[in-house]
This record gives structure tokens, C-alpha cells and sequence, in this order.
């Protein structure tokens, strides 16, 4: 199970983008107490937990219904990963971060689930979910640690941000994590071709 456990949950990790969330938790929740935002980060987090995991269900229906390869599969995962590590390597955190508490709404929830169970994570984990055949245990299980590790972090930076001025270091970390997401990407584009052309 560690040889699906393991890529999957880091993937997983660098695609639901908790430093981005943290900035809206923090934008809705000014002026609250850290209890309302310990229960905000909870709340969120096993909402899109539940759908995320319905969504890594329907995986293996969608390779069967549209009769896809797994090579397909692999670059199709590949590019999407491609072009969300070049959005948080260029990008960053910063359009969240100039989100004002009225923009988001008055509790963030909308604006977190976005991130963590939006457009780009569904697709993500939908074909991640393609790819691993006989295996769904192990997605269920990393996707599982991947939102529980999302909260963990949510909660340290929102108490970190208290007291010190991590924006800049956020940015940077998050940057990081594009440029992983980047090698990742490049890797399933490169094993999907091959597995295209040696078919």
C-alpha cells in the first residue's frame, strides 16, 4: 500500500493548497475567536473531505464509460498538475490575500471550500482516482490524511500568523510547493506518453 499511499497523499497535499485557505480563515474570521475558526477549519474540511471522496468513486465509472486508456489518464492528471503549479509559482497566495473580509463573506466557508473542494482539486482527484486500479483503499486513505494534514496546517498558520509576519515566508513555501507540483506533473506527462507509445 506505501508505494500508492505515499505519491498520492503528497500530491494530494501540494493540489488542496492549505496556505492559500489560511488566508481567507483569516479574512473571515477577523475579529472572532480562535474557537470559531478551530470549528471554521473543522467544518470545512470534512465537507469537501465528503465530497472529494465521492468523487474518487466516480473515478473508475469515468474510465469506463468513456473507455479512456490509462496513458490518456496519466497526461490528462499531468497537464492539469502543470498548470496549477504554474498559477501557484506565478500567482501565489496574493490574490487571496487582497480578498477583504466583505468579499469572502462573513465566515469564509464558501471561499475555503473553493480551494480545498473546487473545480481544480475534483479534477485532480478524479483522475488520480483513474489511475489507481485496484487500489482504492489507499486513495481513500491518503485523501483522508491529506485533508487531516490541510487542517493541521490551517490551524499553525492561523495561530502563527498571530505573531509573526509569515506572509512573505507563505508565499515563498507555497512557491515551493509549485515547483514540486511541477516535477510531478512533468513525470505523469512524460509516463503517460511512454505508455502511449509503447502500446
Amino acid at each position: 500500500m506505501n508505494a500508492h499511499f505515499f505519491p498520492v497523499f503528497v500530491i494530494l497535499l501540494l493540489v488542496l493548497n492549505p496556505l492559500a485557505c489560511t488566508y481567507a480563515l483569516r479574512q473571515g474570521t477577523a475579529g472572532k475567536s480562535a474557537g470559531d475558526a478551530q470549528w471554521l477549519i473543522l467544518k470545512t474540511c470534512g465537507c469537501s473531505l465528503c465530497m472529494l471522496l465521492a468523487i474518487s468513486i466516480l473515478g473508475q465509472t469515468v474510465i469506463r464509460w468513456f473507455s479512456l486508456s490509462t496513458a490518456s489518464v496519466q497526461v490528462s492528471s499531468g497537464l492539469i498538475l502543470f498548470l496549477l503549479a504554474v498559477s501557484m509559482i506565478f500567482s501565489g497566495v496574493r490574490p487571496v490575500a487582497q480578498l477583504s473580509a466583505s468579499t469572502i463573506g462573513p465566515d469564509a466557508f464558501g471561499a475555503m471550500l473553493a480551494y480545498l473542494a473546487g473545480p481544480t482539486a475534483m479534477a485532480n482527484v478524479l483522475l488520480l482516482s483513474a489511475t489507481q486500479t485496484g487500489h482504492w483503499p489507499a486513495m481513500a486513505l491518503a485523501l483522508a490524511c491529506a485533508v487531516a494534514a490541510s487542517a493541521a496546517l490551517m490551524q499553525l498558520c492561523y495561530r502563527l500568523q498571530h505573531h509573526f509576519g509569515f506572509s512573505m515566508a507563505a508565499s515563498g513555501i507555497q512557491k515551493l510547493m509549485g515547483l514540486l507540483l511541477t516535477a510531478v506533473a512533468v513525470d505523469r506527462i512524460l509516463l503517460g506518453s511512454q505508455q502511449y507509445f509503447s502500446a
